[in-house]
């Protein structure tokens, strides 16, 4: 890639395992050869490293977590259907698709989202259940959605939303998460009150938070 944006040459390894280089319009062909051979090995290395996009990519991978246990997919190719589907059928992720119409990661990706959202109240609501009648805070409102930056919320007027990718997660996980909003219907705040609330609750809530460490709270 060539641009006279780019003021200095860089190397770009993406989720794909695809390998870029940026440098300035008047780098010639036989400067990125050049470029390109002395990174090889550095190239070959971080190739093996390389990560995915996001930890539901399972082209990359080939599995899928649910409720805290990894799944391998199986791919069930089958032709003339127009939207990719994934169903939890005897134990396994069955992945039904159209390789000519199905491609990116970006379409598995949706339906994996659209396989936790039909799965998320039958799983939440009995753990909601079991807390509100536990700690006696009661939420006037309570929502599954998929939140960007949160594992999930809680307003002002005590609505809890909770995000759906939680499913990931076992349920230990998960049931964490519900008291840690429960308990901002008490403390609005990230006080030490509001940590000896849910230590009461779970004692061991900061194992969970290492667990699902990089969404915010």
């Amino acid at each position: 890639m060539r641009s006279n944006r780019i003021k200095r040459t860089t190397i770009v390894l993406n989720s794909q395992k695809l390998v870029t280089i940026k440098a300035p319009l008047s780098y010639s062909d036989k400067q990125f050869e050049k470029i390109y051979q002395k990174f090889v090995p550095w190239i070959t290395k971080h190739i093996k490293k390389a990560k995915p996009k996001h930890e539901l990519d399972f082209l990359t991978h080939k599995t899928i977590d649910y409720l805290g246990e990894k799944y391998i997919a199986k791919l069930s190719p089958t032709t003339g259907i127009k939207d990719l589907s994934i169903e939890f059928m005897g134990g396994e992720f069955v992945v039904c698709f159209d390789p000519s119409i199905h491609k990116s990661d970006d379409q598995f990706f949706y339906a994996l989202k659209l396989f936790y959202r039909s799965k998320t109240k039958e799983v939440f609501d009995d753990i909601f259940a079991k807390y509100i009648k536990l700690t006696g805070l009661k939420p006037t409102k309570i929502t599954y959605k998929f939140l960007k930056s949160k594992w999930g919320s809680c307003s002002w007027q005590h609505k809890i939303s909770f995000n759906s990718m939680l499913l990931q997660f076992d349920t230990d996980v998960i049931s964490y998460v519900a008291i840690h909003e429960l308990c901002h219907i008490k403390h609005m705040n990230h006080s030490v009150k509001f940590w000896q609330l849910v230590a009461t609750y779970m004692p061991d809530y900061k194992r969970h938070i290492q667990t699902i460490k990089g969404g915010l709270l």
